[in-house]
């Protein structure tokens, strides 16, 4: 729905389209509301469910692994003094937690640069308005 909503706003550079920074979208006949509304928020927010999905996934896992440890027998004798079982990562867990930490991992790398395009500014970037003084 988004790359469709985007299409009217989308420039072309060769064979690619994307949506120009915040400091060219004057000169491109955009608006900024446009590019926040098209690429910021939607990258925030799927960096947000990313985290919050693979979040859940390793927390059910967790919580699967702490029940399957309750039935083992050579478990029943890892607790500490109160008598409470020992909150310590089986295998199994620790395989999910790094896989889910590699694969945010991944997007926590690549999509702030993604990002970081619309706010800074380039460095051939001259103000159309100081540009028009120096004529």
């Amino acid at each position: 729905v988004l790359a469709l909503a985007g299409i009217p706003f989308y420039q072309s550079i060769g064979t690619i389209c994307h949506l120009p920074n915040l400091f060219m979208v004057e000169t491109f006949g955009g608006s900024e509301s446009v590019v926040i509304f098209l690429a910021v928020v939607p990258l925030c927010v799927c960096i947000a469910l990313i985290t919050c999905m693979q979040m859940r996934v390793f927390w059910f896992v967790r919580q699967s692994e702490q029940k399957m440890l309750n039935w083992r027998f050579k478990q029943k004798s890892e607790r500490d003094e109160g008598g409470r079982q020992k909150l310590s990562m089986t295998s199994r867990e620790q395989k999910v937690f790094w896989q889910s930490v590699c694969y945010v991992g991944s997007f926590y790398i690549t999509w702030p640069i993604v990002l970081a395009h619309y706010f800074l500014k380039p460095s051939n970037y001259e103000d159309p308005a100081s540009a028009a003084y120096k004529v």
